[in-house]
């Protein structure tokens, strides 16, 4: 493994975004096809880590896709130690864990297949990495972070967006393009946590003021707009679009949560799939498709995976309950510009397995030698 600078780092995946994403928008076309099909996998540190204890906890998390169909997340054993991985588009999986890793969790990765997330060693707290697309690995660190620095989401074009912790409390940062860490609060806040940003450097996410819970947009410039949706006892922000549209949920203080989309104008829509008692948007898209999961009381099944275009049609899914995957609960995670998910689903043996939503052709097997040299468009 590779150790490169913070600045090395960004400036590399910053000039391979512009390189990749119309490329991968003309090949698309022709590939696509309008059945989806549902794909399940496990990374190998998620397969037979069931024990004592281990309910629901264990097994494979992806936590995002790149546009090529790539994803990341994290393997959770019995033990609950996490380890990152990389799934290529040619369904060979990789590890990821910076040097020294005792824990690692991975977050994000970007257009052009830059992951960021958080580790500790067994000597060192929680610190922050990013790995280039050739495997180069920084460390991030907000300076006087002692309890921890945690980066979460990427940018279109390579900001990074995340949170650290002290004992004042809970903060946001961003990593530019340039590498450099820019640190901020929200007025009168406990608690501010980013949880998304666009190429514009917008951050989206939500605080505390001690009380409850709000939304916030925050600007390059670092102009702050604090928002709820009418009738919401608190808030949670889960992400923000090309175009500045903000997704999340909210409590009507009653004994419901309603999924919400505000536009860049500040115009509030809230949703719901039908019957939901609990709705959950996890992830927008660049586009404004949003994916989640929401939880039907009447219903047989558990939690089911939902997506929301951006004309406002709903449609739900769910991993299958058959065999072989025995689905009793569906999670989406996360959706790319092209509107594939990823998620995780629980089967019968309380075991966690990724899944795959997509519309285009898998070809596993193809490329891939084990070390990510040459492999895919990599």
């Amino acid at each position: 493994m590779k150790i490169c600078s913070l600045e090395c780092v960004a400036v590399r995946s910053v000039l391979l975004a512009a390189a990749v994403m119309l490329p991968w928008q003309a090949s698309a076309q022709g590939w696509w096809s309008p059945q989806p099909t549902i794909v399940t996998f496990d990374a190998p540190a998620g397969v037979g880590t069931i024990a004592t204890g281990c309910t629901g906890q264990c097994g494979t998390f992806p936590t995002a896709i790149a546009i090529d169909g790539t994803i990341v997340g994290n393997t959770v054993n019995a033990q609950s130690i996490s380890h990152g991985f990389l799934r290529s588009p040619s369904c060979k999986v990789y590890s990821v864990d910076p040097p020294g890793s005792t824990y690692t969790a991975v977050s994000d990765i970007s257009l052009v297949g830059a992951i960021t997330g958080y580790f500790s060693t067994a000597t060192q707290t929680y610190r922050g990495f990013l790995r280039d697309p050739w495997g180069h690995y920084a460390v991030i660190t907000v300076p006087g972070a002692d309890k921890g620095t945690f980066p979460e989401y990427f940018s279109p074009v390579g900001h990074i967006a995340g949170h650290y912790s002290d004992d004042a409390g809970t903060h946001g940062f961003v990593v530019g393009l340039d590498g450099k860490i820019k640190t901020f609060s929200i007025a009168s806040s406990t608690l501010t946590l980013p949880q998304g940003i666009n190429e514009r450097g917008t951050v989206a996410g939500y605080y505390s003021d001690g009380t409850t819970d709000h939304g916030f947009i925050r600007t390059a410039s670092g102009q702050v707009t604090t928002f709820d949706p009418s009738g919401s006892a608190f808030t949670i922000v889960t992400g923000i679009s090309g175009l500045g549209t903000v997704t999340g949920y909210y409590f009507d203080g009653v004994s419901q949560y309603h999924g919400f989309v505000r536009d860049a104008k500040g115009n509030f829509t809230t949703f719901d799939p039908p019957n939901s008692a609990l709705t959950i948007p996890e992830s927008i898209n660049f586009q404004g498709t949003i994916t989640g999961d929401f939880f039907d009381p009447n219903s047989t099944t558990g939690d089911q995976g939902f997506i929301r275009g951006t004309d406002g049609k709903l449609t739900v899914f769910s991993v299958p309950s058959t065999a072989p995957q025995n689905a009793t609960s569906t999670a989406p995670a996360a959706v790319n510009v092209l509107g594939v998910v990823t998620g995780s689903y629980i089967d019968t043996s309380l075991q966690n397995h990724g899944f795959l939503r997509t519309t285009f052709p898998q070809h596993c097997g193809k490329g891939g030698n084990g070390n990510n040299d040459n492999d895919d468009w990599r």
